[in-house]
């Protein structure tokens, strides 16, 4: 189903999918089961947070009838141009941040990173982000599906079922606080976990209102710094939404 995806035009994928949910009658956790997917990445495709893939395009569009704004050759042909572009902006942050790799100062700096890694990334600075509805939403998402330990914090989603969101969590990290977290895949489950270490963010974490620990037992409540903003609140509810289980042991009073 994933062979490759296409990119709409602004706006144009979220009114495609709109048109389905309108003809099928159906709701987007019963399209999800169709495509075999979360209600949450049906509800990113919904968002436009990620593009979409050729097969869903194609199994939904021709079940229900609905036409596409644009050729499909000409929305591959979109994607790839937009993968291309980043896969560019990628060597070029690389080559940056490293060098070549075949001199000893390519080989030092990427030595140097992978003890920073290796110790919990003590040995870099930690980038401290405002108060903003991507901090807030980030925030709702380490309440549904996260949490802190004394020395990481986690983010814990289905490999399968929320193969999409996955990409959205990384380039949401990075946009908060300027570095790539890590992320790994559970060898006797499904499950990925991407997260982050050093004493500086779980610093920043509990003094904007989280917990170490059991979110459960806790009683963890939404930080009083979303609450008093509207736009904050709903950042946070999103996150919390887009995480199964979210509300489950949160105070969101």
């Amino acid at each position: 189903m994933d062979r490759f995806r296409l990119k709409f035009p602004p706006g144009d994928q979220r009114k495609i999918l709109e048109k389905i949910i309108n003809k099928s009658s159906l709701n987007t956790e019963r399209l999800a089961k169709i495509v075999g997917v979360s209600g949450r990445t049906f509800r990113n495709w919904r968002n436009e947070k990620f593009t979409l893939p050729y097969g869903v395009v194609e199994e939904l569009s021709g079940k229900f009838k609905v036409k596409l704004s644009l050729p499909v050759s000409d929305l591959r042909q979109a994607w790839e141009r937009s993968v291309s572009e980043k896969a560019r902006k990628g060597g070029i942050a690389c080559f940056k941040k490293y060098g070549r790799f075949s001199t000893p100062e390519g080989c030092r700096k990427g030595g140097l990173e992978s003890i920073k890694k290796r110790y919990g990334g003590f040995l870099k600075p930690f980038y401290t982000p405002e108060f903003s509805p991507d901090l807030a939403e980030f925030v709702g998402i380490l309440l549904g599906d996260g949490g802190l330990t004394k020395k990481q914090w986690f983010i814990t989603v289905n490999s399968i079922a929320d193969a999409g969101y996955v990409n959205f969590l990384l380039e949401l990290t990075e946009k908060l606080f300027k570095f790539k977290p890590s992320l790994y895949k559970r060898k006797e489950s499904n499950a990925v976990v991407i997260r982050g270490s050093g004493k500086k963010s779980i610093e920043f974490f509990t003094k904007i209102g989280l917990k170490i620990g059991n979110k459960v037992k806790q009683q963890v409540k939404i930080p009083e710094w979303i609450k008093e903003s509207k736009s904050l609140r709903l950042s946070c509810l999103r996150g919390l939404m887009d995480t199964d289980g979210g509300f489950l042991g949160i105070n969101i009073g």
